[in-house]
Parts: structure tokens; sequence; C-alpha cells
């Protein structure tokens, strides 16, 4: 090896005047859409979106049809059970704070499984047209 390439492995302090101009800077996903003051996006972050994409879309509006209407069922069966698991809960004595706790944990889980069908069920509404045909 070259003398400078043994002085600099044998080196025990800090580098410094190292230039790193070889490098490429990677791009790095910053999950910000970067727009000017008139509201035009400026930056979508790695690369172009892919044609026709919504930044303002919501999850439910970026899926087809059919994968609405099967996640809806879900979401209702997934609903349905998780009332059943917390009749049959509250029925279990003696009544301790553990299982309040737990109660309450299960409430808030059938209210995010109540809006979550909200959504589907609403994005799914919006795309059946007046003859009673849903859209793609």
């Amino acid at each position: 090896m070259g003398m400078r390439f043994q002085a600099l492995l044998s080196h025990q302090g800090p580098l410094k005047h190292v230039n790193h101009a070889h490098r490429q800077c990677a791009p790095v996903p910053t999950g910000r859409i970067t727009m000017d003051e008139y509201g035009n996006v400026l930056s979508w972050g790695l690369g172009d979106p892919p044609p026709g994409w919504d930044p303002n879309a919501t999850e439910e509006s970026r899926q087809s049809t059919e994968d609405l209407t099967t996640n809806l069922a879900f979401v209702r069966a997934k609903g349905r059970h998780m009332v059943a698991l917390r009749d049959e809960a509250a029925n279990l004595s003696p009544y301790t704070h553990y299982l309040s706790d737990q109660l309450g944990q299960i409430d808030t889980q059938i209210a995010e499984l109540t809006a979550q069908m909200g959504r589907l069920q609403a994005e799914l509404d919006s795309r059946v047209d007046h003859s009673g045909y849903a859209s793609s």
C-alpha cells in the first residue's frame, strides 16, 4: 500500500479536510409534498407520482370497488366479533378493575371499526351511480 494510505490507516484522531465529492446523494423519502404559495406541487419526494394519483385522496378512495366491498365485509365481521366479545366480557363476574380496562379498550376498538365501516361505506356509496350499478 502507498505511504499516504498507511498514514491514513494509522491516524488515531478525527479526519479533517476529507473530500466527499465522489459520493452521490441518494433521494430520501420525506413523506412530504412540497408546494409553492399557489398550491402547485413542486416536489413529490422520490420521483413523479403515478398517472392519475391524487395527493388528497383517502386510503379508501384508492381501493378498487371489489377491494372496498371485501374490506367492508371483513370490517363488519370483525365488528360483530368485537361486540360479542365485549358482551361476553361484560357478563363475567366478579367485575374487576382489569376487566374494566379491557372493556374500555374493546369499546375503543369497536368505535374505530365503526368509523372505518362508515368511511368504507361512504366511498362505496359515492361510486354507485343512479342506475344502481357501481362505477369502477
